[in-house]
């Protein structure tokens, strides 16, 4: 499930935040984004897999992408919950 919290468009900056919602048991499949992304868990436990690695994120932990790497997500003890910011927060 996704939410679209807000956007930030501009020839310079584009800043896009969705809240994401993942059942128990299913996953985001391996994608990119040609932005950096920001994923921070606000619910549950999430595991975050890039090509090279595998993460457990819990409420209020978060990880950072650098633009065109590989990842996805899964939800695999319980329903969790993320922020995912595409964009630059801070230069």
């Amino acid at each position: 499930m996704l939410h679209k919290l807000g956007t930030s468009a501009s020839p310079q900056r584009h800043l896009s935040i969705v809240r994401l919602v993942i059942p128990k048991g299913t996953q985001v499949k391996r994608h990119r984004s040609l932005m950096t992304v920001t994923v921070v868990a606000i619910k549950g436990q999430i595991t975050f897999h890039t090509d090279g690695a595998e993460t457990t994120l819990v409420p209020g932990q978060a990880i950072v992408m650098q633009p065109a790497e590989f990842h996805w997500l899964e939800a695999p003890v319980e329903d969790g919950e993320v922020l995912v910011v595409h964009g630059v927060l801070a230069e």
